[in-house]
């Protein structure tokens, strides 16, 4: 049978349950199911990306389920890179060369990072904490002060300490307690 222009109004299609099939060679080469989805048989069997050229012909490419691969314009999977910089083990990603880690700035030391860091847990530190800068840092935990300013360090205050060391609140010492110079009480011994 074979299909002339149609008039204005007229369909091509069924009007049961059964899907449109297309045949060619008495051979079944595509169907149109019922809900409407376009299958090709010339790519059954296989899942790829299909595409068509300038001459309107459909062509599929492969996918090989090889994730070291990606997909080039020209339709070649191609091999990614080799990055050997980074060795993932279970949920750890270890740095492979020696050197410096920066996070939005190149690295000065061992872990650069230019913004907040946001621990929702432990912050250990093996050495040393280093504050760098003029002016006052302060460490806050559950709204109690540590406080550094320049050579004054102050305990549960805010602002800054006003004393070499300032304690907002009782102090207890469970050892001695030496005293080069006067003592200074407010109130009671």
């Amino acid at each position: 049978m074979r299909l002339n222009t149609l008039s204005q109004g007229d369909k091509f299609g069924s009007k049961n349950l059964f899907p449109v099939i297309i045949c060619t060679n008495d051979t079944e080469r595509a169907s149109l199911t019922t809900d409407g989805m376009f299958v090709l048989n010339y790519f059954a069997g296989s899942s790829g990306i299909v595409y068509h050229n300038n001459d309107g012909t459909f062509h599929s490419v492969l996918l090989d389920g090889d994730d070291t691969k990606f997909l080039n314009a020209n339709g070649q999977f191609t091999a990614l890179p080799a990055d050997n910089d980074w060795q993932v083990s279970g949920d750890d990603m270890v740095s492979i060369p020696a050197g410096n880690v920066g996070i939005g700035v190149s690295p000065s030391t061992k872990l650069d990072i230019d913004g907040s860091i946001q621990s929702r847990s432990s912050l250990f530190v093996r050495d040393n904490l280093l504050f760098e800068g003029s002016g006052t840092n302060k460490i806050t935990t559950n709204s109690h002060n540590l406080i550094f300013a320049d050579t004054r360090i102050g305990f549960g205050i805010d602002p800054d300490p006003l004393y070499t060391v300032n304690i907002g609140g009782d102090a207890h010492v469970s050892g001695c307690l030496y005293v080069n110079q006067g003592v200074i009480i407010g109130q009671r011994i």
